[in-house]
């Protein structure tokens, strides 16, 4: 009767498993963790590896024949869904012995050193980021003594979710502005990002002390005061977040979507082919576009029925008629110069994302 040995790629320097396999003793144990030990080194840990075998046990053929599909595999395999760099750290209870290693972004690492029959315990460190070193999360234990744990405790006061060996965050902000939002869990502490590079949207992972669905946010961005509370479970829902300026001045608009990521509400742009002046209406603040020049609005006087009017920059020139920002599509509105004949503009507003963005041009 024919039997096969395993052994890792003659690279890694192991022996052939010490245990010999026919394929009657796979169907009686289909499950199993095979074990090959360094060719040179005693001290060398050993290399498993975890082998599962599949097969209809009433198909008459599996009782004479080796009518199955056989899988090999690492004893633990690691993902890393974050939007960050990690180091991590395996410890084996029994052996007291631990491993670590560092994983990319979306990297996967097959672990091969430890063994499932043994209690073992996974510790993350996240690169570049303000959080420490995760406390220890039992990730397998043979017996009752220990329950498995499905988070890991960042110090920093935020949680990891370990789900089939992968390591991912509940909730991810991706802020694409020139302020820095903050967020805080309804009467808990505050999580900030401090990032202020308005040309590259930096991730900012967030998430709550427990899974409470009822649970809320706040958010605000600058020095602005903290928005009402926000539900963050509706996964593709859109809308507005108003955030009262600190000194009482303005509204900001911004938007919060899932991943969940931060725009700002409403984006000007100046295709009249000269500056343009904007205010709102009754309002002493006017704004000037350059030419061919994108303005995102922050500061608004009202959370609804938002509107504006234009104007060309210089003395005794006369405002446009207030125009609706918020309305999709096109309108048209009549602007001059003083002493001059009057001119079309054509006011277009579009809707991408979370984002309206509304243009000017003759």
């Amino acid at each position: 009767m024919h039997s096969m040995v395993i052994r890792p790629d003659q690279g890694f320097g192991y022996t052939w498993s010490n245990e010999r396999l026919h394929w009657k003793d796979v169907v009686r144990k289909p499950t199993r963790t095979i074990t090959c030990h360094g060719e040179h080194d005693d001290s060398s840990p050993p290399f498993y590896f975890q082998m599962n075998a599949v097969f209809d046990r009433n198909d008459p053929l599996v009782a004479v024949y080796p009518y199955m599909r056989v899988k090999l595999s690492a004893p633990i395999e690691l993902q890393n869904l974050l939007p960050y760099d990690f180091k991590y750290r395996i410890y084996d209870k029994n052996t007291k012995k631990d491993w670590s290693n560092f994983l990319r972004k979306g990297g996967i690492s097959p672990v091969h050193v430890v063994n499932l029959s043994h209690l073992l315990l996974l510790s993350v460190d996240l690169q570049d980021t303000p959080f420490k070193q995760s406390e220890f999360a039992v990730i397998n234990c043979p017996d009752r003594e220990f329950s498995r744990e499905k988070t890991l405790v960042i110090k920093g006061r935020t949680r990891l979710d370990i789900a089939s060996g992968r390591l991912v965050w509940s909730w991810t902000f991706v802020a694409r502005r020139s302020l820095a939002p903050q967020e805080r869990p309804r009467g808990q502490g505050i999580f900030k990002d401090s990032a202020l590079d308005a040309g590259r949207a930096q991730p900012f992972m967030f998430s709550y002390h427990n899974d409470d669905r009822k649970n809320r946010a706040l958010i605000k961005v600058g020095e602005s005061q903290w928005s009402k509370p926000q539900s963050l479970e509706a996964i593709g829902s859109t809308y507005n977040v108003g955030l009262q300026s600190s000194n009482g001045k303005a509204e900001m608009q911004y938007n919060l979507c899932k991943v969940i990521t931060i725009t700002p509400r409403y984006v000007l742009k100046n295709k009249i082919g000269e500056d343009i002046n904007i205010r709102e209406p009754g309002s002493s603040d006017v704004t000037t576009i350059k030419e061919g020049a994108l303005l995102p609005l922050r500061f608004l006087r009202q959370l609804t029925g938002q509107q504006l009017s234009l104007c060309f920059p210089g003395l005794n020139n006369q405002w446009s008629s207030p125009f609706f920002i918020s309305n999709v599509g096109n309108v048209h509105v009549k602007l001059a110069k003083d002493k001059k004949s009057q001119q079309l503009i054509k006011i277009e507003t579009l809707l991408e994302g979370a984002t309206l963005f509304n243009s000017h041009e003759p």
